[in-house]
């Protein structure tokens, strides 16, 4: 754990100890190693036993170091790392995280519904697949051909439902 030393005594018995980021507790400092100076920013390793008939711990510095600093960089990459899977790369591939392919997918579908193609509900899944598939193609370096002939409409439009349903009730021999 890093933390900051912020005073160093020895006890009445004649054993070193330091106190961490401002607290009181006394971590007293093994005999192998060196104590560390007061307002150095320490990585520590440490322990606590509670001896018989104590009414508290004590605590040990059994060992420190130096703390490892990171730039911004380092920390930045190492996040983006473990929140995404290693991308593949193939020659002609496109770079595209999963934030810009869920605006990719809903954008195609948006449009759709504004150009009327996408009138019920049910109509919006297939556009979502062929949205994703088509991105997919990109991503891996393989663009796909987007698959709307049959979503979009023939320059006639069929019958409207109340035109089915008088077509039909027509047919019926009552």
């Amino acid at each position: 754990m890093i933390k900051t030393v912020t005073s160093a005594g020895l006890s009445s018995n004649g054993k070193p100890y330091v106190c961490l980021d401002g607290d009181k507790t006394r971590y007293y400092v093994s005999q192998k190693i060196e104590s560390p100076a007061v307002g150095a920013v320490i990585d520590a390793d440490t322990s606590s036993k509670r001896f018989d008939g104590a009414k508290f711990d004590t605590w040990f510095l059994n060992s420190w170091k130096a703390p490892t600093v990171k730039s911004a960089a380092e920390v930045k990459q190492e996040i983006a790392q473990k929140a995404l899977p290693p991308p593949v790369v193939n020659p002609g591939s496109w770079m595209i995280d999963y934030g810009d392919c869920s605006r990719f997918v809903s954008n195609v579908v948006g449009s759709a519904i504004g150009a009327g193609l996408i009138k019920e509900p049910g109509d919006i899944h297939p556009w979502i697949c062929d949205a994703y598939k088509a991105l997919q193609g990109l991503r891996m370096g393989q663009p796909v051909e987007f698959n709307d002939k049959f979503r979009i409409p023939d320059e006639r439009p069929g019958p409207s439902r109340d035109e089915q349903e008088e077509e039909f009730e027509s047919d019926v021999p009552f």
